[in-house]
């Protein structure tokens, strides 16, 4: 599971149980957590360059400086990308896994969100993948031809 990054699972992410992972799962180096200032974190970044003429592309380890909560500096909020994240490994259900981005989205990015949205966001793309999860990991049971959800397993 990706979580927003925070400097408070440091011996997780030293233990080598999390790793530090940028929005695309891409993996991130921290080099130095204790830099002075604002910024006390010194991490190394696969980034992507190009020539003048934007001809040829190609990746190179570049240093950049975050604050405890993985923020850069140098990068706009909305610039996902420059933001870091941890992987804790947790597995999750598809469902659990749409429910849990467009939560942390909102919450990490300062999304506005209303209630229109929410409600055809869970009528399109959550309910029909969580009934899809529920019927692949078995969580139901059949009573007079009808199919209920066993919420307590979920």
């Amino acid at each position: 599971m990706k979580i927003k990054f925070d400097i408070k699972y440091r011996p997780e992410i030293n233990s080598g149980k999390y790793k530090v992972i940028n929005y695309e799962g891409k993996p991130v180096t921290i080099e130095k957590w204790d830099l002075k200032g604002n910024y006390p974190i010194l991490v190394i970044l696969p980034t992507i360059q190009t020539d003048y003429e934007c001809e040829e592309r190609w990746v190179e380890d570049r240093p950049f400086v975050y604050s405890i909560e993985g923020i850069c500096p140098d990068k706009a909020p909305s610039d996902k990308y420059y933001q870091l994240y941890i992987e804790t490994g947790d597995k999750l259900t598809e469902s659990e896994r749409m429910l849990y981005s467009m939560i942390n989205d909102h919450v990490y990015n300062r999304e506005s969100v209303d209630e229109d949205e929410v409600r055809e966001w869970m009528k399109k793309n959550f309910l029909p993948q969580l009934i899809k999860d529920c019927e692949t990991n078995g969580d139901y049971f059949v009573s007079d031809g009808v199919k209920y959800f066993n919420i307590k397993k979920l």
